[in-house]
C-alpha cells in the first residue's frame, strides 16, 4: 500500500486492492441502507475512493450518467446502476492518469512555468494568462 492509514489503494497502481475495496463497500451500504446522496457518500470514503473530492465525484457521477442526490443504497442495489458507478471509477481514474501523463500535457493551465507569481509591490498574487494579441499578459 502506497498511501497513509486514512486513505486506500490507489485506484490505478493498486488494482486488486481497490476492486476488494469497492465491493466490501458496495455490499455495506446496500446492508446498511445507506440514504445519504451518493456525491457525500464517495466523497467521504477515502479507504474507497481515494482521492476522489468533490469536483472528481460530481465528475465520475455524470460520466456514469448519475444524480449525486441519488440515496447511496439505491445506486448500489440497483447492479445496472452499481455497473456503471463501478465501471466509471476505474475509467475516469485512467483518463485522468493519461492526461497527466500526456505530452506535452494537456492540463497545463498557464503558459509560463510559475502560473502564478507574487507581486510585492501591492501583496497581491497576479497571474500569467493568454492575451489574444500579445500572447500573455497579467491579470489580478
Amino acid at each position: 500500500m502506497i498511501w497513509s492509514a486514512s486513505h486506500g489503494p490507489s485506484l490505478v497502481l493498486e488494482w486488486p486492492l481497490t476492486k476488494d475495496g469497492l465491493e466490501g463497500w458496495h455490499l455495506s451500504r446496500i446492508k446498511d441502507c445507506d440514504d445519504t446522496p451518493i456525491f457525500l457518500s464517495v466523497k467521504n470514503s477515502q479507504m474507497v475512493f481515494n482521492g476522489y473530492g468533490a469536483q472528481k465525484t460530481c465528475n465520475m457521477l455524470f460520466e456514469a450518467l448519475l444524480s449525486p442526490c441519488m440515496p447511496t443504497f439505491a445506486v448500489c442495489e440497483d447492479s445496472q446502476l452499481w455497473n456503471r458507478v463501478k465501471t466509471e471509477v476505474f475509467d475516469y481514474q485512467e483518463i485522468h492518469l493519461d492526461l497527466v501523463n500526456s505530452t506535452p500535457s494537456i492540463l497545463q493551465y498557464f503558459p509560463h512555468p510559475h502560473g502564478f507569481q507574487w507581486n510585492p509591490a501591492d501583496s497581491t498574487r497576479v497571474q500569467w494568462t493568454p492575451s489574444k494579441s500579445s500572447g500573455i499578459h497579467w491579470t489580478l
